[in-house]
Order: structure tokens, then C-alpha cells, then sequence
């Protein structure tokens, strides 16, 4: 499927950004950002359910959402101060304001693809919930120093 807003496409399958200057070249998790903010438009995005649908199981802090929202803006021309895709939205997160226009591709395609390839399970939805937790306990240690290295000793130890 592939998502369409302004004078870009995104093509998830081959996973590629076109824009009108051609090919636009992002790294993987800004790839996947631009990706999660498209498919939720307009929907809000937290930090959290960004940081789970983008870098899963990864320990990451919120300033990874932040330089991944920055990447894409750049990539699309997008101003933070008057934004035209991406809004920031106050304490709440991000969401994608722009029109997306959804297109699939044509059923004969598809069904002969559909056949030849195995049915994915998606185990993220299992894996969200402990991810997240899991994320702000490691905040919670990382507020403090000392303590925090003898926790996560003690952590793994204890594993």
C-alpha cells in the first residue's frame, strides 16, 4: 500500500519516500515514524505509543522520538513553527495533519503476491505493554546515579 500526502508517496512495501526531487533517503526509525504519524492521521501519537510502534522492545528515551520527528521534517521541508505535516501538540505528542490519501494496488497484483508469501504474525501488540513499562522503569533509574547502576546491576543479576 502506499500513502500519498502532498507531493510525496510513500511506498511502504518497497519502503521508499518519493518526493517531487525523486527518491528521499531516510534512516530506518525516521522512515518508520513518517510511516506510524501517516497510517494514525490526524489521531495524536504519544511519546510512549511512538517509542512502541517505532523501536519496539528498545530501551530508548523520549528524545528519540524528538530527533526522529526533526529527521522527517527536514527530509520534507516541514517547519516546526508553521507546520504543514507534522504538528507538535503540547504535552499530548504528534500527530500528522496533512490529507493522506490511501492507494493499493491493483487486486490481480495482489492476489498472485498474496499466494506466493507466508502470512506474518505480528507479535508487537504482545510485546507493547511490557516494552513500555519496561522503558520507564529504565527512565526512572537513569533520573538517578549511583543507585541507578546498582539497579540495573541488580537487575540483570536477578534475570
Amino acid at each position: 500500500m502506499k500513502l500519498c500526502f502532498g507531493e510525496f508517496v510513500l511506498d511502504r512495501e518497497a519502503g521508499r519516500l518519493l518526493g517531487p526531487a525523486g527518491e528521499v533517503r531516510l534512516r530506518p526509525h525516521a522512515f518508520r515514524m513518517l510511516e506510524v504519524l501517516a497510517e494514525q492521521a490526524p489521531k495524536i501519537l504519544s511519546q510512549d505509543e511512538l517509542l512502541d510502534r517505532v523501536w519496539g522492545v528498545e530501551h530508548l528515551s523520549p528524545t528519540s522520538v524528538k530527533q526522529a520527528v526533526s529527521e522527517v521534517r527536514q527530509a520534507l521541508g516541514d517547519d516546526p513553527v508553521r507546520p504543514a505535516l507534522i504538528e507538535t501538540v503540547h504535552r499530548r505528542g504528534y500527530r500528522f495533519i496533512h490529507a493522506v490519501e490511501r492507494m493499493a494496488e491493483p487486486p490481480a497484483a495482489r492476489k498472485s503476491e498474496l499466494a506466493t508469501q507466508p502470512i506474518p504474525i505480528h507479535t508487537e501488540a504482545l510485546r507493547a505493554p511490557a516494552a513500555r513499562e519496561s522503558r520507564r522503569l529504565g527512565r526512572l533509574a537513569a533520573s538517578f546515579t549511583v543507585p541507578a547502576l546498582a539497579w540495573r546491576l541488580a537487575r540483570r543479576r536477578w534475570r
